[in-house]
């Protein structure tokens, strides 16, 4: 687990059992756990997202966002979606209309991606301090760009 550790700086762990963990503390000497060596800037930085996730209230108001997501992700043309959190998916026809949805959606300021093992799905993936403004904004735009797919 990592990227939710560092709010965007490089740090990492590993949860295990330990007869897991065993195997990895030879050859060499748990020289597989030390990617990053605890720097303390990217420890500071991991507390202080650890903090802002454990706040009370946060873990709540991400789940009332995911829920406007999937109330609010809704398009004829979307033809699945697969979501949890903030984390989702939402298949087009081909990876010709991902790539144009996107291209639109750029020109309009939101910035968003396919999958590498899907290219057909776009990816929606937003921080988990998004504000309702921002992820309603982001939303539409994608849903106006899918508007505006040519057949």
């Amino acid at each position: 687990m990592a990227k939710g550790m560092g709010g965007g700086m490089p740090i990492g762990a590993t949860v295990t059992r330990p007869e897991i963990a065993s195997v990895i503390t030879h050859d060499p000497v748990l020289g597989h756990i030390t990617t990053f060596g605890g720097h303390p800037v990217c420890c500071a930085s991991s507390l202080a997202c650890l903090d802002i996730i454990s706040s009370e209230g946060f873990l709540a108001a991400v789940q009332l966002k995911a829920e406007w997501i999937e109330a609010n992700l809704v398009h004829p043309r979307i033809l699945e979606r697969r979501g949890i959190g903030l984390w989702w998916a939402i298949k087009l026809s081909s990876s010709a209309a991902v790539l144009q949805v996107l291209t639109t959606s750029l020109r309009r300021g939101v910035l968003s991606d396919w999958f590498l093992f899907a290219d057909d799905c776009i990816r929606i993936s937003p921080p988990l301090t998004i504000s309702n403004e921002e992820l309603s904004l982001g939303i539409h735009v994608l849903l106006d760009s899918i508007d505006e797919l040519k057949p």
